[in-house]
């Protein structure tokens, strides 16, 4: 659907990407099995790879094939870089330039949006010519070409070990920058930033484990307390900053010293709160400046005119080479912090996590440092105040904010759910407001926030170990325990209606206690479950079933479609998937089965488990029962086109379409990741939310053909490739 780039990590113990013969058609197949991601390649004639030295590429490509072949022909519109072999950019081709041809010489193509890194080195002229349907490379005839992938996947690099207490964690924290790659404005992209340290409790600290801080010259101090320390995880991996105590919050770089919050002219409901709203503009705007300065990954930034207009007086260039502690202290001095919006468009950001203030929560730090998420501390006194979902009292009447008064903009707000769930009377829900500055919504600790992802360190932790076996084929069981919701049986064909991906999908009816158990056990990929779960757990035909028996769960992901599943896809979760969908309370079965079928059209379309969650919230109004337990990011298959992306469509007054749209970041395209819209050539950076623009029919309909997306008009939900403009212009002239 867009064309991007960005680097990435090599695979993890032994495991590779593999290139084969494709078959049924002439071309190459290209599997990453630690990310379940598939690729083609269609060639001009039969090819036979041979394995090839991985070194003739300026990346760190872990598996590489030649084959002779006169063309190579892309599955639909890809971008196209072609680079020297420096890795210096020469041209970028896109699905709707016109064809370009390159003299003979020595190339490395980059063909983007296939779920991996792929790249081609040919030693030869060739022409690109984009079709309608695919991006066509031809060569001299029988060219020898070398075709190199790498996986996206990252590992973190080690573990440190600290102690239980706010000053521990700050130790720790104060050595994720090691997960950088490098300290120039090309860490926008997410392979230069690599993943922080994990973090485990000793009786020894990090610092007495050997470890210290990278050498970048930035301080951060705050008071030694869990709801301050936290917030600063993100910026302390963004920054490589050292973590330290101090009386006030303050930022130290370049020999200046920058305070924090309040002192700054931040207003808010209470310091504290004033503090995270400080963190968050620093770490998402000085990500916006380093994009408007990346030169060799992306010759022409998209935010760099957005930041020129700014009139900051940055020499960008110029800035680019400086140290980063120099970089910051210029970008500081030149952002009008707190007024900053005032001057400078926010940048549109992909996680808000809230995270309980205690030091259980403090593991999961480095996975929300490594995709920059925006920390927020809820402290514990406030959330003792709530009521418990089934106790039968009553909670306050109106949001409460963080530290006691209403609610205020960017605040925190949590109240007790008085509707029946699965939980006992001594646990809680609570309502959390989302923050309007990002895409998607996650909480951290003991309890649950309706509405947001329940994050969980083992899931976190499962992901980096879930190595893939050699197997092809995702696999996928379809569980209808229900008769009466017999109706979602048909997702069966949506999860298998993407030719280019190897599905195994398998159906599963009316299954005894055993039955079940085996399926939860087995080593498949997803399970998309529909009928009963109760107290006692899954009702099957001989009884019930209850998770906490099943030691170790084989599937990485599920779909709970069923009443008050809460506790059942939490236990799924501890005893071995990455994340599942289930619900808080009750469902309805109608409306269930068709929010089962939209989770189905939605992952098969490689939308992360938990932007489909968000998206189908915002299209059906019985979906705030659905919540996601474990990694929101989860994807079962990659996306079509390279990314996660929704349009909304709507008429202008001059009859016209207009069209806004939303990209979220994920797993395989992380935040920093650029890419271009198929409408007017506009570039931008992942996640983003961009729009309106108008377009004419035929720029639709072209879209329309080539890819295939999610759509909203007139509150409806459709997928371009079973709609057609007429059809919608008929729909938004109705309403």
């Amino acid at each position: 659907m867009f064309g991007l780039t960005d680097e990435s990590e090599t695979g993890i113990r032994g495991i590779e990407p593999r290139i084969e013969s494709l078959l049924g058609a002439d071309g190459i197949h290209i599997q990453d099995p630690i990310e379940n991601a598939t690729a083609t390649l269609e060639t001009d004639s039969p090819v036979d790879p041979e394995r090839a030295d991985t070194d003739v590429f300026e990346y760190p490509v872990t598996t590489a094939v030649a084959f002779e072949a006169t063309s190579l022909r892309t599955p639909r519109p890809k971008g196209i870089w072609v680079r020297d072999t420096a890795g210096d950019v020469v041209s970028e081709i896109m699905p709707t330039d016109d064809p370009e041809a390159f003299s003979a010489d020595e190339y490395i193509i980059e063909l983007s949006s296939l779920g991996m890194k792929v790249l081609a080195r040919v030693d030869t002229g060739f022409t690109v010519i984009p079709r309608d349907d695919a991006m066509e490379l031809l060569f001299d005839p029988d060219s020898r070409i070398v075709v190199g992938v790498m996986s996206r996947h990252k590992q973190p690099a080690q573990t440190v070990t600290t102690t239980r207490t706010p000053q521990g964690v700050m130790e720790a924290m104060s050595v994720f920058g090691h997960g950088m790659k490098t300290w120039s404005p090309e860490r926008t992209f997410p392979a230069r930033r690599g993943s922080p340290p994990l973090v485990e409790f000793d009786e020894v600290s990090a610092f007495d484990a050997g470890h210290s801080p990278p050498d970048t010259g930035v301080v951060v101090r705050v008071p030694a307390e869990y709801e301050w320390v936290y917030p600063v995880a993100p910026l302390a991996h963004w920054l490589g900053a050292t973590v330290q105590p101090g009386e006030e919050a303050a930022l130290e770089t370049n020999g200046e010293t920058y305070q924090l919050g309040s002192a700054a002219g931040y207003a808010a409901r209470s310091p504290r709160i004033a503090f995270e709203h400080h963190v968050r503009d620093i770490l998402q705007y000085t990500f916006l400046l380093e994009t408007a300065m990346r030169r060799y990954l992306d010759r022409e930034p998209p935010t760099r005119d957005r930041v020129e207009a700014a009139g900051l007086g940055l020499d960008l260039d110029t800035l680019y080479d400086r140290p980063l502690a120099e970089r910051l202290a210029r970008q500081l001095e030149a952002l009008p912090l707190p007024d900053v919006e005032d001057v400078l468009e926010r940048p549109d950001w992909q996680l808000t996590a809230d995270v309980e203030p205690r030091s259980e929560e403090a593991t999961i730090l480095p996975f929300l440092a490594r995709d920059l998420a925006v920390v927020r501390a809820m402290p514990e006194p406030r959330l003792n105040r709530l009521t418990s979902a089934t106790d039968g009292r009553t909670a306050p009447s109106k949001d409460i904010g963080m530290d006691g008064g209403p609610s205020g903009d960017g605040d925190v707000s949590a109240q007790a759910s008085q509707t029946p769930t699965a939980y006992s009377g001594t646990e809680q829900v609570v309502r959390s407001l989302p923050d309007s500055t990002s895409l998607s919504h996650a909480w951290a600790g003991q309890r649950v926030a309706e509405g947001a992802v329940s994050l969980s360190t083992e899931s976190y932790l499962r992901r980096l170990e879930n190595l893939a076996d050699d197997t092809v084929q995702i696999s996928i069981d379809i569980v209808i325990n229900d008769e009466e919701m017999a109706a979602e049986e048909d997702v069966l064909e949506l999860y298998g209606s993407r030719p280019e991906l190897m599905l195994g999908v398998t159906s599963h009816k009316q299954l005894t206690t055993d039955e079940l158990g085996e399926v939860l056990e087995s080593d498949t990929d997803f399970i998309h479950y529909v009928g009963h779960v109760e107290e006692a757990g899954f009702r099957c035909q001989d009884g019930y079933l209850d998770v906490e028996s099943i030691t170790s769960v084989g599937p990485d992901m599920f779909l709970l479609n069923a009443c008050s599943s809460y506790e059942q896809g939490q236990q799924l979760v501890e005893n071995g998937a990455i994340a599942g969908v289930v619900t808080l309370r009750e469902v309805i079965s109608q409306a269930a089965t068709v929010i089962g079928k939209r989770y189905a059209e939605l992952l098969n379309a490689g939308f992360p488990i938990g932007a489909a969650t968000d998206l189908i919230r915002e299209t059906k109004i019985f979906a705030n029962q659905y919540t996601v337990v474990g990694d929101g990011n989860a994807t079962l298959v990659q996306p079509d086109g390279g990314t996660t992306a929704v349009e909304k469509l709507s008429l202008g007054a001059d009859g016209g379409f207009r069209v806004e749209g939303t990209v979220y970041a994920s797993w395989n395209m992380g935040v920093g990741t650029f890419l271009q819209l198929h409408y007017k050539g506009k570039r931008m950076v992942v996640p983003n939310r961009w729009g309106p623009v108008s377009v004419s029919e035929e720029e639709l309909a072209t879209a329309f053909d080539r890819w295939m997306f999610p759509i909203v008009a007139g509150g409806k939900f459709y997928w371009s490739d079973e709609v057609s403009v007429t059809e919608l212009r008929a729909e938004l002239t109705d309403k």
